[in-house]
């Protein structure tokens, strides 16, 4: 009986570890994050996305950067500014810019 439990036990620790960390979506896949704004791309809007936990900050950061790039491309986006990243005790903040560069048209 203690070996069921603890097979439970590892099973409830694996999806919760599992469960913290968003999906990319496949939409969010083609998305790329950059530092500085694009050149000949349309502006979209402004996205964010956050993540918090005691797995460590990049954990956060990465979770945080899923969230951000899934948020751009339900906007159309192919890619996304990073425009700040703040630490608020366990919780992580992200804000960017969304831009659609495929097949933008100059100026615009």
């Amino acid at each position: 009986m203690r070996a069921l439990g603890q097979v439970w036990l590892a099973a409830v620790v694996v999806l919760g570890v599992a469960g913290c960390r968003p999906a990319l979506s496949p939409a969010g896949q083609q998305v790329t994050v950059v530092d500085g704004a694009p050149v000949d791309c349309k502006r979209l809007g402004a996205v964010s996305a956050s993540a918090q936990g005691g797995h460590g900050e990049q954990v956060k950061v990465d979770a945080a950067t899923i969230e951000l790039r899934n948020n751009a491309a339900e906007l159309g986006a192919d890619v996304v500014q990073l425009e700040s990243q703040k630490e608020e005790g366990q919780l992580i903040k992200l804000s960017g810019v969304a831009f659609q560069c495929a097949g933008a048209e100059p100026g615009k």
